[in-house]
């Protein structure tokens, strides 16, 4: 899920009916870099002071660079267009920023063919340069990509006793139950209900 400025679509003289709306991403619409473009279906909102169910038919946007199109690019600071938490209660993925590049951290590694491994800083360089790719694969793949489905296993931790016995339970870990859309079935309610 997304979310943007109203301003992001032209109202002429009326006034937006909320500040803010919610999509859902569709899909990449190009990945070329320079021209990223996404496809997003944004929320009906509120029509006549009444909310809407539903989404309007999905929408292409420029990501960061504008189009000769429409001029406008989602990452403009003006539309604050940010990431928001999955419609089944899931955090929302954490954008991070790529690890410091080698050249950056220490450029004496590339101007150096044979490098001096008496000194710290130059073996930390090095060091540095062999994990750095690894960690950046990591936080992307489970904080990015498998955000939702981590998200679910750190909750679904409360089930085991190994876990339960070295960690105190509290409500507020029942109650991050409602990730699971099962947690809402008749039956299945009142048991947890029963855990608080």
């Amino acid at each position: 899920m997304v979310s943007i400025n109203s301003e992001w679509w032209d109202w002429g003289s009326e006034v937006a009916p909320q500040p803010r709306y919610k999509g859902k991403l569709v899909k990449w619409q190009s990945k070329s870099e320079g021209s990223e473009q996404l496809s997003i279906l944004w929320e009906n909102g509120i029509v006549d002071g009444v909310m809407q169910e539903g989404y309007a038919d999905a929408e292409k946007a420029d990501l960061s660079k504008p189009s000769t199109r429409d001029g406008k690019a989602l990452t403009q600071s003006k539309y604050a267009f940010q990431l928001e938490p999955y419609e089944n209660g899931a955090p929302a993925p954490t954008v991070l920023q790529p690890e410091v590049a080698v050249s950056a951290a220490a450029p004496f590694l590339l101007a150096n063919p044979d490098p001096d491994f008496s000194q710290l800083p130059v073996v930390k360089a090095y060091a540095h340069r062999v994990v750095a790719p690894a960690i950046d694969y990591w936080k992307v793949t489970m904080h990015i990509k498998k955000g939702a489905e981590v998200a679910r296993f750190k909750v679904a931790r409360i089930f085991n006793p190994l876990h339960v016995l070295g960690n105190q339970i509290s409500v507020a870990d029942i109650d991050s139950l409602k990730i699971f859309k099962l947690s809402e079935h008749p039956l299945i309610r009142p048991h947890i209900e029963g855990m608080k």
